[in-house]
C-alpha cells in the first residue's frame, strides 16, 4: 500500500470503541476518491507546495501552500524571501560584514528576532494541522445529535426574570484590573470592536484579546495538549488563528480540504466538512484562492460541500466575524441546520427565532417584531444578559453568535453557572412614542410591561410616592379591565404584593395598599366626569410618564471619534460620546459625564441630518445655518435614528397637548 494511504490511527480499534461505524471504512479499502478531481488538481497546481500531495496524508510537509511562508515574512518583516521550511528558517543566520561591532550586533539581534517570529508562525501552522487531524480522528463526538432543548427548558422556566438589577454592564477601567463592583472577575468580553460597528457600549478592555493571544502562543505545543482539548476547543483554536492572522487563512482552508479529499474514513471526512463549515461561518479565504475553493466545493457536490459553499457566499456578503464559533453552532453544523434561539419579551412571552452564524441583532429584531405584530422594530433592541448583568446589543449589524461565543468564554473563565439570556426590550422612545400617540397595541403593551416590571425590580425609580401609587392604580385598571363600582381591596393587596418595588419593607405595604385604594377612588370620580378609561389609554399614560421620568434609562449612547461645530471651530476633547433621546442630543467629553459637562442640542433646533461623503461621517444642520460634523463607526445608525426623529417632529406627530 502506498505510504500516503497508510492506515490512520483511528482505524482498526476494537468495535466497542468505534461509534457510528457506518461512517468508518475498513483500512483495506481504497480512498473515497481514487482520482483527483479537476478542480482539486487546479488548486494543487496553482497553490500547493511542490512536495505536498492533493490527497489525505496522516503526515505531510508543511506549510501546504507555497505562498504561506511568503505571507508570513511579508507580514512580519516586509521581506520577499522565498519559501522556507521551519528548519531552513532556523538556519537562516545573518552574514558576516565589515561594519563596526555595535552595528553588527544590532543587525544580529534584529535578524534573530525576525527569524524567531517566523519560526513561531510556522510552528503555529503545524499546530493547526495537528488540531485539524485530531478533530477529524475524534471517536466520541456524535455526528447526528443536533441542538438540545436545555436552553429552551431553562428559558421558559425562568422567563419571569426579565428585569435585571441596576448593574447594567460589564465594566472595567483601562487602568485598573477590578470590575465596577470591586470584584476580581474577568470582565465580560462583550466589548466594542474596532472593525465592526455596534450599538453596545462597554468601557475598558475585556481581557478576551489577551486570552486569545495567550492561546496563539503555541510554539512548542505537544500532541498531548491537543488530544486533551475538547471538540469545541479544537474548533475555536483553529478559528481564532484564522481570525487573528489573515495570512494563515488560505493555509487553514487548504489543510482541511486536503485531509477531506481521498480520506479513507467517511466519519473523518464528515468531521472535516463540519469543521470547514464552521470556519466558513467565521472568515473567508483570500480573494485569490476563493474561486478555486468554490470550484472544489461545487465539483464535490455533496451535502457537506454544498453547505460550506453557501456559508462562504454569506460570509463574503456580510463580512467576517470577530469571535470563534460557539457550542450552538457546532451542534447545528452536524445536521446542517439553523439554530433555534429563545427571545424573551417584556410581557414574559418567549418567541422562537431561527438564526445562523451570519444573523445580526437587526435580523432578530425584525423577526421578533414580526412575531409580535409590531409593524416595525424602531426603538426596540436586543439585550444580552449573563451573570446578573445586562448589555444592549442594539439593533445593528453585530452578529448574535459573537455575543454568545464571548458569553460562553466569560462563563468558563469565571465559573458562571447561570445560562445567558436574550431579551427584546425598548431601548429608546421616538417623539411619536413618547407623546403616547398609539398606532399599535402590542408596542404599547410591551412597553407598559417593561415599565411595570422595571419599577418592581428597581431598574426604574419613581421619585414621588404619588407617582408610584398612581402607577399601581393604573396597573389595577389594566389587569381588571377598568374600574368597578366597588374596589376589591383583596385584589388591590395582591397586586401591591407583586407590583411594589422589592426594596419597600413588608411592614409598609399595608400603607401602600390604602394609598392605592385612595388613588383608585379618585380615578373613579374623574371617570365619572370624563367617561370610562380604556385599557390602551391607561397604558399610554404610563408610557408618557416613563418617557419623562425615566428618560435617562431610555437614552441611547454612541461612541464618537470626533465632533466639530464647524462655524465656531469648536472641537470637543476625547473621548467623546453622543447620547440621544426623544428630546435632545448630548455630546460629552466622556461617556459618563454629567449634563453640566455636555454640549446639548435640542431636537427642535435640528433642520436635517445626513451622511457625509467621507466614510463614517455625518452632518447635523441646525436652523440658522450652523452645522456640526461628527465621525463614528456607528454613523449609519445615528443618521437613521435622527432622521426618524426629525421627520416625526416636523410632520407634527409629536402632539404635546396629548401628553
Amino acid at each position: 500500500m502506498n505510504k500516503r494511504w497508510s492506515t490512520p490511527t483511528h482505524i482498526g480499534r476494537p468495535k466497542e470503541q468505534q461509534q457510528q461505524n457506518d461512517y468508518v471504512i475498513s483500512s483495506s479499502m481504497p480512498p473515497t476518491t481514487t482520482a483527483t478531481s479537476k478542480a482539486m488538481q487546479r488548486l494543487v497546481q496553482e497553490c500547493f507546495a511542490a512536495s505536498v500531495r492533493s490527497h489525505y496524508e496522516p503526515n505531510c510537509p508543511l506549510p501546504v501552500l507555497k505562498s504561506t511562508n511568503l505571507k508570513i515574512l511579508k507580514a512580519k518583516s516586509g521581506g520577499t524571501k522565498k519559501n522556507l521550511s521551519t528548519s531552513d528558517a532556523a538556519k537562516d543566520e545573518p552574514k558576516e560584514t565589515n561594519e563596526p561591532v555595535a552595528r553588527s550586533r544590532s543587525a544580529d539581534l534584529s535578524t534573530t528576532r525576525k527569524n524567531d517570529e517566523r519560526i513561531e508562525d510556522l510552528q503555529l501552522v503545524q499546530a493547526c494541522f495537528y488540531v485539524i487531524t485530531s478533530f477529524m480522528r475524534d471517536h466520541h463526538e456524535p455526528l447526528t445529535k443536533g441542538q438540545n432543548t436545555h436552553l429552551f427548558e431553562t428559558t421558559v422556566a425562568e422567563r419571569r426574570k426579565n428585569f435585571i438589577n441596576k448593574k447594567r454592564l460589564w465594566k472595567r477601567s483601562s487602568s485598573s484590573g477590578s470590575t465596577e463592583d470591586g470584584g476580581d472577575k474577568t470582565p465580560s468580553p462583550l466589548q466594542t470592536k474596532r472593525g465592526r460597528p455596534r450599538s453596545a457600549y462597554v468601557t475598558g478592555d475585556s481581557g478576551y484579546d489577551s486570552d486569545r493571544s495567550a492561546s496563539l502562543n503555541m510554539a512548542g505545543i505537544d500532541c498531548d495538549v491537543i488530544e486533551k482539548m475538547s471538540v469545541l476547543e479544537k474548533v475555536q483554536f483553529v478559528a481564532t488563528v484564522g481570525l487573528s492572522l489573515v495570512q494563515l487563512r488560505d493555509e487553514i482552508y487548504c489543510q482541511i480540504l486536503k485531509q477531506i479529499h481521498g480520506n479513507p474514513s467517511l466519519r473523518s471526512a464528515a468531521l472535516g466538512w463540519i469543521l470547514l463549515s464552521l470556519l466558513a461561518g467565521c472568515f473567508p479565504p483570500s480573494n485569490k484562492i476563493l474561486p478555486l475553493i468554490q470550484d472544489v466545493l461545487t465539483e464535490q457536490d455533496s451535502g457537506g460541500s454544498n453547505y460550506c459553499a453557501q456559508r462562504l457566499l454569506n460570509i463574503k456578503l456580510k463580512g467576517e466575524r470577530t469571535n470563534p464559533p460557539c457550542s450552538l453552532e457546532l451542534q447545528a453544523a452536524k445536521l446542517r441546520q439553523d439554530i433555534r434561539l429563545p427571545i424573551i419579551c417584556m410581557d414574559h412571552s418567549v418567541r422562537t427565532v431561527w438564526v445562523d452564524s451570519m444573523t445580526t441583532v437587526k435580523d432578530i429584531c425584525h423577526k421578533v417584531a414580526s412575531k409580535n405584530r409590531l409593524g416595525d422594530a424602531f426603538g426596540f433592541s436586543i439585550f444580552f444578559s449573563l451573570d446578573n448583568k445586562v448589555v444592549p446589543l442594539g439593533g445593528g449589524d453585530f452578529y448574535i453568535m459573537d455575543a454568545i461565543s464571548q458569553a460562553e468564554r466569560y462563563a468558563n473563565l469565571n465559573a458562571v453557572r447561570d445560562s445567558w439570556r436574550i431579551y427584546f426590550r425598548r431601548e429608546f422612545f421616538s417623539p411619536h412614542d413618547a407623546a403616547g400617540l398609539h398606532d399599535n397595541y402590542m408596542k404599547s403593551w410591551l412597553t407598559y410591561s417593561q415599565i411595570c416590571g422595571g419599577v418592581q425590580s428597581g431598574e426604574y425609580e419613581c421619585i414621588k410616592s404619588q407617582d408610584l401609587a398612581l402607577l399601581i392604580a393604573h396597573q389595577f385598571c389594566v389587569k381588571n379591565s377598568g374600574l368597578k363600582k366597588d374596589i376589591d381591596e383583596d385584589k388591590c393587596a395582591s397586586l401591591c404584593l407583586h407590583a411594589l418595588p422589592a426594596k419597600i419593607p413588608k411592614e409598609d405595604r399595608k400603607k401602600w395598599v390604602r394609598m392605592v385604594v385612595s388613588t383608585l377612588e379618585a380615578l373613579q370620580e374623574k371617570e365619572g366626569e370624563r367617561g370610562k378609561l380604556k385599557e390602551i389609554d391607561v397604558m399610554e399614560q404610563i408610557v408618557r410618564y416613563a418617557s419623562r421620568a425615566f428618560i435617562a434609562s431610555f437614552t441611547k449612547t454612541f461612541i464618537l471619534s470626533s465632533f466639530i461645530v464647524e462655524d465656531d471651530s469648536e472641537q470637543l476633547k476625547t473621548p467623546r460620546s453622543m447620547k440621544i433621546n426623544h428630546l435632545r442630543i448630548a455630546i460629552g467629553s466622556d461617556p459618563s459625564s454629567s449634563e453640566e459637562e455636555e454640549k446639548m442640542i435640542q431636537l427642535q433646533r435640528i433642520k436635517s441630518v445626513e451622511s457625509s461623503s467621507k466614510a463614517d461621517q455625518f452632518r447635523i444642520t441646525l436652523f440658522g445655518g450652523r452645522s456640526c460634523l461628527g465621525t463614528s463607526s456607528q454613523s449609519e445608525e445615528i443618521v437613521t435614528i435622527l432622521q426618524r426623529f426629525i421627520h416625526e417632529i416636523q410632520s407634527g406627530k409629536n402632539n404635546e397637548s396629548v401628553a
